[in-house]
């Protein structure tokens, strides 16, 4: 199938230690099709346009290419309108409450570099339309100084909060595994980890790390760890019945003590690797 929708924009980058965004050079491009596995799905990818060092702290080089599954309803494209030096959009997506951001690179003939022109609307309205959401304009809370990268601006999350002291409940596993968390645990570990992974994925995909990440940011995906948390937290005696069905210690009742029991369960198995290491060790001596 053909693409629904291309246009030219960069990335921008974010940290979540210091809150700051920093727009990344380069030049880019957004291409949105059907996925090829399943036209059901949106496909979003991003790859750069020839050559071009990238604005990076750490040196590093970004993915030259980058394809995120989509999902309808799930993820809608958002104008941030306190970045008055650049065209910054951010793409949010619902299920997981992460978002990335982009800074449009086509040339709109404004005097402004902060305004949008009537192309870059239909941009906006179009790929809206394909996400299959509404747009909505709640992408204020991001503000950035300068879209060349020379210089840094404060991003102000909506997702961040304060440290008050208070001990607030956890209602779901995605308030202590926040689903980036995961998604940043999985690109850690290494090749040989991920086959358990692997076996759970969906059959129509190829057991690759990048399908294994896109199906753990599937709104599916979500729901059932929604799911799970809903029968931790209301169901009673179900932890000690889980856990003694899956073989992890016991460490309560609720979601809490479902992420203690697995906690204590991967020190455990560490440990255990960490001991079989060292008697191998001392064999080869």
């Amino acid at each position: 199938m053909g693409d629904l929708l291309t246009f030219k924009a960069g990335k921008v980058r974010y940290d979540e230690t210091t809150k700051r965004a920093t727009p990344l050079a380069g030049k880019g491009l957004v291409t949105v099709a059907h996925h090829e596995e399943d036209a059901t799905f949106v496909s979003l990818v991003w790859e750069r346009r020839g050559p071009g060092a990238v604005d990076s702290h750490d040196g590093s080089e970004e993915t030259e290419r980058e394809e995120l599954l989509l999902f309808p309803g799930d993820a809608q494209w958002v104008h941030c309108k306190k970045c008055t030096t650049g065209r910054v959009f951010a793409l949010k997506f619902k299920s997981s409450g992460d978002r990335l951001l982009f800074w449009l690179q086509e040339d709109n003939g404004q005097a402004e570099p902060g305004t949008l022109s009537a192309a870059d609307n239909e941009i906006s309205a179009v790929l809206n339309s394909l996400l299959n959401v509404l747009e909505e304009n709640d992408g204020n809370d991001i503000v950035m100084e300068d879209k060349t990268g020379e210089n840094t601006a404060a991003l102000e999350d909506t997702l961040s909060t304060t440290n008050t002291g208070i001990s607030i409940p956890i209602l779901s596993i995605t308030d202590a595994l926040p689903i980036s968390s995961f998604v940043a645990h999985i690109r850690s570990l290494p090749e040989q980890a991920l086959k358990p992974y692997y076996d759970l994925m969906p059959e129509t995909f190829e057991h690759t790390r990048e399908n294994l990440i896109k199906v753990i940011q599937t709104p599916q995906f979500f729901s059932s760890v929604d799911t799970l948390s809903s029968v931790f937290r209301d169901s009673a005696g179900i932890g000690s019945l889980v856990a003694s069905q899956l073989g992890y210690p016991y460490q309560g009742e609720g979601i809490e003590g479902f992420l203690n029991g697995a906690r204590e369960s991967g020190l455990r198995e560490s440990e255990n690797d960490r001991v079989a290491k060292d008697q191998e060790d001392v064999m080869e001596e």
